[in-house]
């Protein structure tokens, strides 16, 4: 009964993990700004084929690179939390973890 309830508390942990994730996303990009950078990439990208890219769009595309990895490094330090609670053994450990 009690690695039962362990299990379940890890399951909460880990959803609590991965909703505070996407509200440190959020808070850091949109989706719908997401989505928006997505196609400003595709668009830069291919005027990165027909020519060089002027100091404004080389800028843009810094930009655009400085905020995925900001997003990257959320999903990497959330990935890392999972793991840790995955790797607690008692209730108590799981209950006073915090990332």
């Amino acid at each position: 009964m009690g690695e039962m309830q362990e299990t379940m508390t890890k399951e909460a942990k880990i959803a609590q993990i991965k909703r505070e994730a996407a509200e440190r996303i959020n808070d850091i990009c949109p989706s719908w700004k997401q989505s928006n950078l997505t196609a400003r990439a595709v668009e830069l990208n291919a005027i990165r084929h027909e020519r060089e890219w002027n100091e404004q769009e080389l800028t843009e595309w810094q930009s655009m690179l400085n905020i995925w990895q900001a997003i990257k490094q959320v999903r990497l330090d959330s990935d890392a939390a999972e793991s840790a609670v995955n790797a607690l053994q008692t209730i108590e450990e799981i209950e006073a973890f915090s990332w």
